[in-house]
Order: structure tokens, then sequence, then C-alpha cells
């Protein structure tokens, strides 16, 4: 079975915006989101929002940057799906 496409793969547009949290992967008091667009509309998102002051500290934004950067974060959320998949694994066998 063929692994379904990107969103991004497939819009032709380049309309799409990816909206995610990293409240799951590291803990819910983070409270940091991101947001990843197409360069037209990033223009359109600076132009309107210039003067917008986060309200994330920047050591938790610096923090998040650095793990990201040096790859711990991937290697985090892939120690989590392994963790989750175990577990997961152990209740259908549990339960079966």
């Amino acid at each position: 079975m063929k692994p379904i496409p990107s969103l991004q793969s497939i819009d032709i547009n380049s309309c799409d915006i990816y909206i995610g949290t990293f409240s799951k992967a590291l803990s819910p008091s983070i409270r940091v989101g991101y947001m990843i667009l197409p360069p037209h509309l990033l223009k359109v998102y600076l132009n309107k929002f210039e003067n917008y002051n986060s309200t994330v500290p920047l050591l938790n934004q610096y923090v998040i940057a650095r793990l990201i950067e040096t790859g711990q974060y991937d290697r985090h959320v892939r120690r989590l799906n392994n963790t989750f998949r175990k577990r997961l694994e152990f209740k259908k066998v549990l339960f079966t």
C-alpha cells in the first residue's frame, strides 16, 4: 500500500497552511504553537502582524529552536512513537 501523500505535495495552488503545537510532544505548559505558510501567504501574514508581540517567553522559544536545530526534537518524537506503539501492541495482546 502506498503512503498517503502530504497535502503540500498535492496542493497545486500553494494555499496549504500547516498549524501545530509542541504541547503534546513536549509539555502542555510549553504553550507554543507554529504555523507553516507558503511564501506568498507569509508576506501577507508578516504585513498584518508585524507589530504583534508574542506572549511566549524568549527562553522557551530559544530552547525549542535549539531542540529542532540539533535534531533532539525529532529523536524525542521517534522515542515517543516507539513507546506508544509498544503500549498499543501490549494492550492488543492483553485484551485479545
